[in-house]
C-alpha cells in the first residue's frame, strides 16, 4: 500500500485566499482532512516530494504556473497522487484537456459545498485517468458515437469529454435543443462506461407523481387497487446499468424530492413496502430547457439540480455547426434510400443552398424528417427541390426559425429593407430569386429594389 494511501491528506493550491479559506472550511465540514493550503502552484513539487498526500485540489488560474502543466507534473511524477481540477473557466475544450493530462475531475466554481465533498471522497485513493480507454477498448466496446454523424470541432470535443466521464458512475446531465441527439449522448455514456446492466430509458414528461413513483420505484402487490401483481420499477431494470431519464424538466416539485432522495441514499422504496431496495444504476437526465432559469422561476429544485450536474454536456443547435448541413444531408438521403429500395438521387445546389440558409430550429431530427419527406415525393433522377422551397419558406418555420432582434435604437424602415433583402440573398447563397421567393416578392421586383436602392 502506498504511502498516499495509508495517509491520504489533501493540498489546496488556489492564490485566492478567500478559496482557500473556503475549501478548507467545507472539507473539515465534511470530515475529510488533513488539509495543507498552498497559494503558489510552483512549491506544489517540492511540498509533494517530501509529504505523504493522496489529493491536490488545484486551481487553474494562478499566476506564476500553466495549472495544465502541473497536472502532467504530477500525473507522471506522482502517480498515487489524484488530482483535482476546480476552475471558473466553463469551457468543455479545457475540461477535457484537464482530464486527458491526468485530472480525476473537474469542478466549476462556485461550487456547492457537497459537490466537493463527493468529488474529494471519490477521488481520494482512487484515480480516473482518461487515456485508460484506449481506440482498442472503443472499438471492442463498439463505436460509441457511430449514430452521431458529425464533422465539427466542438462536437469532436464533447465526445471526448464523454469518454472522460463515463466510466465515473456519477449522474450526468445534458442539455440541448430539442432534436440535437442528447438520447445519442446518453446511449453512448452507456456504451463507453462498458457497464453490465440495461440502459433503460423513459420520457417523464407527462408522468404524474403517482406514475412516476410507480414507473421508478415499482410496486408490491396489493399496494393499491388494481395492484394485483407486484412490479419492479425501472430503477431495478436498470440494475448496473443506465436510467436515463429525458425531458426532467417537466417533473413536478414533488417527484423531484423523490428523484433527490434516490440520488443522495442510493435508495428507494417500492410502493406498499418497508423495506429498501438499493439502487445501482447510473443516472443520466436530458432536457431542452435551462434549469438555471427553471430554479430562479421556482419549478427545479436546486439541490436537485446540483446532484444532477456532476458532469454537463451541452450540445450545439445545427445552425451552430454548418459544416454538419452537408454530412448529415448526404446521410440521410442514403438512409432513406436504404429503407425505401430506391437508388439515391442527385442533390441539386439549390437544395444545399436552401438549406445552408436555414435555421433548423428542430436541428438534426427536423433535417431527416425534411430528407425523407423529398425522398418519397421524388420521381426522377434528382431529389425533389419543391417539397424544401415549402417547408423552409413556410411562415410558421420561419417564424420558429428566426425573430427579429432590434438594438436600442429602432431602425428605420430603410434599414429594415436593407437588411432583410441582404439576409435573403446570404440565405440564397446569392440566387436572386431563391432570394426573392424568401421575402414574398417577384425576382423582378428584386431586382428594380437593388437598382435603385429602394431597400
Amino acid at each position: 500500500m502506498t504511502a498516499a494511501a495509508l495517509n491520504p491528506s489533501v493540498l489546496v493550491v488556489d492564490d485566492d485566499p478567500d478559496a482557500l479559506t473556503l475549501a478548507t472550511e467545507t472539507l473539515s465540514a465534511g470530515g475529510i482532512g488533513p488539509v495543507t493550503t498552498m497559494r503558489d502552484g510552483r512549491l506544489v513539487g517540492p511540498y509533494l516530494a517530501d509529504h505523504r498526500c493522496g489529493l491536490v485540489l488545484l486551481d487553474l488560474g494562478m499566476p506564476y504556473c500553466d495549472g495544465r502543466e502541473l497536472i502532467s507534473e504530477i500525473a507522471s511524477t506522482y502517480p498515487d497522487v489524484s488530482v483535482l481540477v476546480i476552475s471558473g473557466t466553463n469551457e468543455v475544450s479545457t475540461a477535457v484537456s484537464c482530464i486527458h493530462r491526468g485530472a480525476y475531475d473537474y469542478l466549476l466554481k462556485p461550487y456547492p459545498p457537497h459537490r466537493l465533498i463527493d468529488a474529494v471522497r471519490r477521488a481520494r485513493g482512487s484515480k480516473l485517468v482518461a487515456e485508460s480507454i484506449t481506440t482498442a477498448q472503443v472499438a471492442a466496446i463498439g463505436s460509441p458515437f457511430a449514430e452521431i454523424i458529425t464533422q465539427h470541432p466542438a462536437m469532436r470535443e464533447i465526445f471526448a469529454y464523454v469518454q472522460a466521464i463515463a466510466t465515473t458512475g456519477q449522474p450526468v446531465l445534458i442539455t440541448g435543443e430539442t432534436g440535437t441527439g442528447k438520447d445519442l449522448i446518453a446511449r453512448a455514456v452507456h456504451r463507453i462506461s462498458a457497464c453490465s446492466g440495461e440502459y433503460v430509458a423513459v420520457n417523464v414528461g407527462g408522468l404524474d407523481d403517482a406514475m412516476f413513483a410507480d414507473s421508478l420505484f415499482g410496486h408490491r402487490k396489493g399496494a393499491f387497487a388494481g395492484a394485483t401483481d407486484s412490479r419492479p420499477g425501472l430503477v431495478l431494470r436498470a440494475s448496473s446499468g443506465t436510467l436515463f431519464l429525458d425531458e426532467i424538466v417537466d417533473l413536478s416539485l414533488i417527484s423531484q424530492v423523490k428523484l433527490l432522495r434516490l440520488l443522495q441514499d442510493g435508495e428507494y422504496y417500492p410502493l406498499g413496502s418497508d423495506l429498501p431496495k438499493h439502487a445501482s444504476a447510473r443516472i443520466v437526465v436530458a432536457t431542452s430547457q435551462d434549469l438555471r432559469q427553471q430554479q430562479e422561476a421556482g419549478r427545479f429544485r436546486k439541490d436537485l439540480f446540483y446532484r444532477l450536474n456532476a458532469h454537463h454536456v451541452h450540445l450545439p443547435p445545427l445552425r451552430d455547426r454548418p459544416s454538419d448541413i452537408p454530412v448529415l444531408l448526404d446521410h440521410f438521403l442514403a438512409e432513406a434510400s436504404a429503407t425505401f429500395g430506391r437508388p439515391t438521387p442527385e442533390v441539386p445546389a439549390e437544395v444545399r443552398r436552401l438549406l445552408s440558409g436555414y435555421a433548423f430550429p428542430g436541428n438534426v431530427r427536423e433535417l431527416r424528417s425534411l430528407v425523407y419527406d423529398a425522398l418519397t415525393r421524388t420521381t426522377g433522377r434528382t431529389l425533389a427541390i419543391d417539397p424544401f422551397r415549402r417547408a423552409l419558406c413556410d411562415p410558421i418555420r420561419s417564424e420558429a426559425s428566426t425573430a427579429l432582434r432590434f438594438p436600442d435604437r429602432l431602425p428605420n424602415l430603410r434599414e429594415v429593407h436593407e437588411q432583410l433583402i441582404g439576409e435573403a440573398l446570404k440565405r440564397a447563397g446569392g440566387n436572386q430569386a431563391l432570394a426573392a421567393s424568401f421575402l414574398g416578392i417577384t425576382r423582378q421586383g428584386l431586382n428594380k429594389r437593388l437598382r435603385s436602392g429602394e431597400t
